[in-house]
């Protein structure tokens, strides 16, 4: 939920794809046998497959952006303390 906590944290600002991939692996800068940007985009799409329609903007090229008034409480742990 690394990703989500971020864009939470930055709403409704864009939050750069390279920032979210240092998130995604900070702990284990290989990422697996997926590439980086493909793990990005499958974790994208399973957020908004939780999310309302309209609650995650791709900004091609750039990052992404959650929307303002997206309650992602729920989705989050308890300690993170993030608004709606």
């Amino acid at each position: 939920m690394r990703v989500l906590a971020m864009l939470a944290a930055a709403r409704p600002r864009i939050v750069a794809t390279d920032a979210l991939l240092h998130a995604m692996y900070w702990d284990d800068p290989g990422g697996g046998a997926l590439s980086a940007e493909k793990r990005l985009h499958l974790v994208i799409l399973a957020l908004l497959r939780r999310l309302p329609p309209g609650a995650i903007t791709n900004h091609y090229g750039v990052g992404y952006a959650l929307a303002r008034g997206v309650d992602v409480r729920d989705l989050l742990p308890a300690e993170k303390g993030l608004p709606a």
